[in-house]
């Protein structure tokens, strides 16, 4: 499902940065990357929290009024994703809910940020 993609991705910047410093399995770590690497550590404790309904549709589908799809697709100079969301609209209440997510690590060759923007909207199509 990718929902935790935003915590998985910064991981996959942590191991990009490791080899672009060309730092060996067995060998001790930047101060910058060993700081970054124990706050991924402190954070991951916190999953267990992380709750996603299973019904996406929380009403009956016969008191719904509407159903829109919303995808989300950005970028930085490090990763670029897309984000899908389903919105329900009944009379007495509307819901967003979660659908799915998908990161990448931005290549090491040097993109421009409107190509990597180019780069999350195809991976939201």
């Amino acid at each position: 499902l990718g929902f935790l993609t935003p915590f998985v991705v910064r991981a996959k910047i942590l191991f990009q940065k490791l080899w672009q410093a060309g730092i060996d399995w067995d060998e001790p770590l930047t101060t910058s990357i060993a700081e970054d690497w124990s706050k991924w550590k402190r954070e991951a404790k916190n999953l267990w929290k992380i709750k996603i309904p299973r019904c996406l549709i929380p009403s009956p589908v016969e008191e719904t009024d509407s159903i829109e799809l919303h995808v989300y697709g950005d970028a930085s100079k490090w990763a670029y994703g897309a984000v899908a969301y389903l919105k329900v609209i009944s009379k007495d209440k509307t819901t967003v809910r979660f659908i799915m997510s998908k990161s990448r690590v931005a290549p090491l060759k040097t993109i421009t940020l409107p190509r990597l923007e180019l780069m999350a909207a195809l991976i939201a199509a």
